[in-house]
């Protein structure tokens, strides 16, 4: 298909234009997605001895 065989040009950039949305969503989508999977991997560091200590004090 050729530009010039188009009959509805207003209809094709609305297409185009969906199908450009409809890319970027699915792009945003990875990277959320992948960043939550590194976040997950990473895991909870240790508690500092000096948290530790805090949560066992008795409070005021």
């Amino acid at each position: 298909m050729k530009p010039g065989d188009v009959a509805d040009k207003e209809m094709l950039e609305r297409v185009l234009a969906a199908v450009h949305q409809i890319g970027w969503q699915l792009r945003l989508g990875e990277h959320i997605e992948g960043k939550r999977q590194d976040q997950q991997e990473e895991g909870i560091p240790a508690a500092s001895a000096e948290l530790i200590q805090y949560m066992f004090e008795p409070g005021d």
